[in-house]
């Protein structure tokens, strides 16, 4: 993708994004709304376009990084389930193709997320058993890398 239309879709994507955490449900609701349409095709209806739709864009490496930062922060006011789930298996997944200190932020903020909102992440939990698995890749992961 050439410089300006590179640079005109990751604003558009940083747009709605940024709105996943929004103090407002009804702004994050929309926001997913908006993504899902962005990333709507024959071949992935009905798929996670955060999980299976991201990833294959062009320029995905160069939104990474900013897609992380943004999810590490709507951990920290969402309360659905099924998207706080989505949101960690992204980040037990590509959170590890960043330096090591944005990778010490996420386990922090995750650490933070089960602490602090643990009725949240206790709600989570008990109702996906999946979560645990990319729960374990950012705390393992993040340990297999510390020096000791």
């Amino acid at each position: 993708m050439h410089g300006q239309a590179a640079e005109t879709v990751k604003e558009v994507l940083e747009y709605f994004c940024i709105r996943l955490y929004s103090p407002k449900a009804h702004n994050r609701a929309q926001a997913l709304q908006a993504l899902e349409l962005l990333f709507w095709s024959p071949q992935n209806a009905g798929d996670n376009w955060l999980i299976d739709g991201l990833p294959n864009i062009r320029m995905f490496t160069e939104v990474q990084e900013m897609i992380i930062m943004i999810l590490r922060k709507a951990l920290s006011v969402e309360n659905d389930p099924d998207w706080i789930c989505r949101y960690l298996e992204y980040l037990g997944t590509w959170g590890f193709v960043l330096d090591d200190a944005e990778i010490v932020k996420i386990v922090y903020d995750v650490a933070q997320f089960v602490v602090e909102r643990n009725c949240v992440a206790s709600l989570v939990l008990s109702m996906h058993n999946e979560v645990y698995e990319p729960l374990f890749n950012i705390f393992t992961g993040f340990l297999r890398k510390v020096p000791f």
